[in-house]
């Protein structure tokens, strides 16, 4: 499972989300995170600087963080109803700008 966040800053307001990313002169940044193993999660972080309508600079870093320990669900199954299973936690990412 992975969960991706992207982000796409034009101003520090709450203005409609953006659709598109300006190219002309702009900065992107991605974040996922993708488990690894029971223990570990992989975090990547991934910058893309535009310059017209150019990638001028790309730098991705990777990290190995802890899992988070697993929640249990009710998964059904196909012959008799519903056993509790172990799925691994996300993380919530929360991303300052200043």
């Amino acid at each position: 499972m992975s969960f991706i966040l992207f982000i796409s800053i034009v101003s520090c307001n709450n203005e409609d989300p953006v659709k598109e990313i300006s190219k002309e002169g702009s900065i992107e940044t991605s974040i996922s995170i993708e488990h690894k193993d029971s223990l570990h999660d992989v975090i990547t972080t991934t910058h893309k600087v535009w310059i017209h309508n150019k990638i001028v600079k790309k730098t991705v870093y990777n990290d190995t963080i802890p899992a988070l320990k697993g929640s249990a669900l009710a998964a059904e199954q196909i012959t008799s109803g519903t056993k509790s299973v172990l799925a691994p936690k996300d993380y919530e990412v929360y991303i300052t700008v200043k």
